[in-house]
């Protein structure tokens, strides 16, 4: 397992679950951005889970933004097995929310047909920018 992020106390406490289920050694975390996930990743992927926007709790303006939230798309996509899924929680609030939504959705919408299932999901019931779970799936 690889997990990524720019903010050294998300590392620090993700690093925690791993090694209090004994799987420390199952996890390669590194305080980077997601769109350097293939300078540390080499093999191919059956799952990729991304959590766009800011850390809960955190500081709102240390967030994910479209320019390298779209690299890292395009980049766990190269790493993704067939048959592999990549799911994106894509939290809309905030000031580059509606943004890096919107440039995610653009860019999926588009994908060949007959290579990816692209599944966007919805909170109907919710008010107040819920966040929008999506699936892509490569066929």
């Amino acid at each position: 397992m690889y997990g990524f992020d720019i903010q050294k106390a998300a590392v620090e406490r993700t690093k925690e679950r791993p090694a209090r289920a004994g799987y420390e050694d199952r996890a390669e975390l590194h305080c980077a951005g997601h769109e350097h996930m293939a300078e540390y990743v080499r093999e191919k992927a059956d799952v990729i889970m991304f959590n766009f926007g800011y850390l809960p709790g955190g500081d709102h303006a240390v967030a994910t933004h479209p320019d390298t939230s779209l690299r890292a798309v395009r980049q766990g996509m190269e790493l993704l097995k067939k048959g592999g899924v990549m799911s994106l929680c894509i939290y809309s609030g905030g000031d580059t929310g509606y943004e890096e939504r919107d440039a995610l959705m653009e860019y999926l919408k588009d994908l060949e047909l007959l290579k990816w299932l692209v599944i966007a999901c919805s909170y109907y019931n919710r008010k107040n920018d819920p966040p929008l779970p999506m699936f892509v799936i490569r066929l």
